[in-house]
């Protein structure tokens, strides 16, 4: 008895682990046209509302909400047509018999919904709910997105460096004519001479900072882990209750 719990719960904590990854990507943004079925509820057999609508209908998704608009065919023979959270009639074709409805929808393979067929010649008068079953396999799925660079700022002291060593020193002015006697340019030529070589050397400096924290920036770029599902821990806790009063009730059906 023991050797066929053991197993149960195995084969229910394979079930648990199995369905957090047979969630469904979402679809990019656009507008597409799917085809699909109305069967039986819990069905894969057609219902009778099948000829009722127009096929493919068309699924609208913009910023991860989906919209489905779908045409009704009989449109005064479908007195009743509630999806959940409402449909909204976008647009009529009385000559034809037809109207467009739009309603949003949290799952674009399936959607269950309740109506009510009126046809007054057959006194036929029914309400019942159906599955709209949409194939919506190929849709192109949301590309995740890469991330970008961080842009380097550049640091006011490479600018003020470069813009050192772009202007002229004092000792390349230009001479000018007078009747005084030119001066000794010997000590700024010197001076200049200093100040150029202090100047590289902070410009070389910077520059060096500049890369070495780039680097650093590079190598401390954290890599995000990919998202583990909730549902996980809760489905196996409940998978576990179940497995455990299984148990208790063969238990005490066997002491009786």
């Amino acid at each position: 008895m023991k050797k066929n719990f053991f197993m149960i719960l195995s084969v229910l904590f394979l079930v648990a682990f199995t369905l957090p990854n047979a969630s469904l990507a979402a679809i990019a943004d656009g507008t597409y046209e799917v085809n699909y079925q109305v069967n039986k509820p819990g069905s894969n057999s057609a219902s009778m509302a099948n000829d009722y609508f127009l096929k493919p209908a068309k699924l609208i998704v913009n910023n991860g909400k989906m919209t489905m608009q779908i045409t009704i065919k009989n449109s005064s023979w479908v007195t009743e047509f509630k999806p959940p959270g409402g449909a909204k009639v976008i647009s009529t074709n009385e000559s034809a018999g037809q109207r467009t409805v739009q309603f949003p929808v949290s799952n674009a393979n399936l959607v269950t919904i309740a109506m009510k067929i009126d046809i007054d010649d057959i006194d036929y008068h029914h309400a019942y709910s159906v599955d709209f079953v949409f194939n919506s396999s190929g849709l192109p799925e949301v590309k995740a997105e890469e991330p970008k660079e961080p842009v380097k700022p550049v640091k006011e002291e490479t600018k003020q460096a470069t813009s050192t060593k772009e202007s002229p020193t004092p000792s390349s002015g230009s001479n000018t004519s007078s009747n005084k006697p030119a001066p000794s340019t010997e000590p700024q030529k010197t001076e200049s001479s200093a100040e150029q070589a202090n100047t590289e050397e902070n410009t070389d400096d910077s520059t060096k900072t500049d890369e070495e924290n780039a680097s650093e920036a590079e190598n401390s770029e954290v890599v995000e882990n990919p998202e583990t599902s909730d549902e996980l821990p809760l489905v196996a806790m409940i998978l576990f209750i179940v497995a455990a009063i299984v148990f208790i009730r063969t238990k005490q059906t066997k002491t009786r």
